[in-house]
């Protein structure tokens, strides 16, 4: 998810904005292009429900924006199946450098765009040959293979093969192609082939079309195959120097991977397929335990008699209370991204006793929340308004209201036995 978005000055003095857009039409364009939803491809998910919710508008109000936009000012499509938006001259701000973080993330989010038609409308403005050909390749890949409708997935996470990841990892996408393959129609393919000495460690195998693996077949040289494909396959063009920046990118991403020791079980967990989404995960972690480092660094200056003994022990508690949060929302709630171990994170900072805080994570997940750390937030916040900020104030708390409600019950029986006796 987005942590900022780009939005230039000369937006306000855009004869288009200027003379055309009322006040809500400047506010809904903001929100289009800055929202928490919004994606580095210029088309994401996002219902009408949602924009009403977080503008604070009725239904009958997005409605009728989402109109103006689409016929009036043309500066969006809506697909009302698949909720998607995109959002037209995104590329021409947004998409102007290509280094090998943005085309990771912006190769996994084509992937996941499920009406592609709608890249047509943002492709115009991605000015960057190497990003543009990322769009061209699903756009053309797209009407000449009937693609899955969804991605495959496997059902036990925790004994991952090494075929379920490198499928996971390529986005079960032809790494050649970009077609989003049949599970029928994969096969792993050696980049560099065995006769020449290639091994089958994981950075040497990708998933690949069996139709471009049977070219692959009986030749070491990867242009050659890449010229025949072109030839027979005009419709899906593939490009030499693409898939050279691909595989050295591939080979970056499962060295980084390695030398981190992020095993094939978390990466699929956390979703961590590309050096961008690895280094997040890496600085998320981190980052964590420097922020609890140097709060027990600021707890050491106020504590002159504290020891060394103590220091290290409080340092590794607190360490070990985030594990328990990242284990109990792993288990119970949902896998753990590095944005959700980040908000996790922020919560133990506010609230400190890591018992509460499972207390209304388990609390969220007994009432089926539909947003459980969102559900475990507010009831912290309820709590600390009743004067509850430990786990210990809590089980104190939840007695008295089991004695209050034993004695209530007590007393009603009491009265009645003592009106029965009244009426005889």
């Amino acid at each position: 998810m987005a942590k900022f978005r780009y939005v230039y000055t000369s937006l306000w003095t855009d004869g288009k904005v200027i003379e055309e857009f009322t006040p809500e039409d400047k506010l809904f364009f903001l929100y289009l292009l800055t929202n928490e939803h919004t994606k580095q491809i210029g088309v994401y998910q996002i219902t009408k429900k949602h924009m009403a919710f977080e503008l604070g508008y009725s239904p009958e109000v997005i409605n009728a924006l989402m109109q103006r936009f689409l016929d009036h000012h043309k500066l969006i499509r809506y697909n009302e199946e698949t909720r998607e938006i995109a959002i037209r001259n995104w590329g021409r701000y947004n998409l102007i450098k290509a280094g090998k973080p943005i085309m990771d993330c912006v190769r996994r989010e084509l992937e996941d765009v499920k009406d592609t038609s709608l890249l047509e409308f943002v492709v115009g403005s991605v000015s960057h040959e190497s990003l543009k050909q990322l769009y061209t390749n699903v756009l053309n890949g797209a009407s000449n293979y009937a693609e899955p409708s969804k991605q495959s997935k496997p059902k036990d996470l925790d004994n991952i093969t090494k075929r379920d990841y490198i499928i996971l990892r390529d986005g079960q996408r032809c790494f050649y192609t970009g077609l989003k393959l049949q599970l029928k129609d994969i096969e792993l393919d050696h980049i560099n082939p065995q006769v020449n000495g290639g091994g089958s460690e994981i950075s040497n195998l990708v998933v690949s079309y069996n139709k471009f693996n049977n070219l692959k077949s009986g030749t070491t040289d990867l242009r050659e195959v890449v010229d025949f494909w072109n030839l027979k396959h005009p419709e899906i063009p593939v490009n030499y120097e693409t898939v050279i920046a691909k595989i050295n990118t591939l080979k970056e991403f499962e060295y980084e991977r390695a030398e981190a020791n992020v095993s094939i079980t978390v990466a699929v967990k956390n979703e961590i397929y590309d050096t961008y989404t690895l280094r997040n995960y890496l600085n998320t972690i981190r980052g964590q335990k420097e922020k609890q480092t140097e709060k027990q660094k600021q707890k050491e200056n106020k504590k002159e008699k504290q020891t060394t003994d103590s220091e290290v022990g409080q340092s590794v508690s607190s360490q070990s209370d985030f594990a328990r949060l990242v284990e109990f929302t792993n288990q119970n709630i949902t896998p753990v991204l590095p944005t959700i171990a980040e908000h996790l994170g922020y919560i133990l900072d506010d609230y400190k006793d890591v018992d509460l805080i499972l207390a209304a994570l388990q609390n969220a997940v007994l009432n089926n929340a539909r947003n459980k750390i969102k559900y475990a937030e507010g009831t912290l916040i309820n709590w600390r308004k009743d004067m509850i900020t430990t786990y210990q104030q809590l089980r104190l708390k939840m007695k008295e209201v089991q004695r209050d409600a034993t004695n209530s019950q007590s007393y009603e029986r009491h009265s009645n036995e003592e009106y029965d006796g009244l009426s005889l």
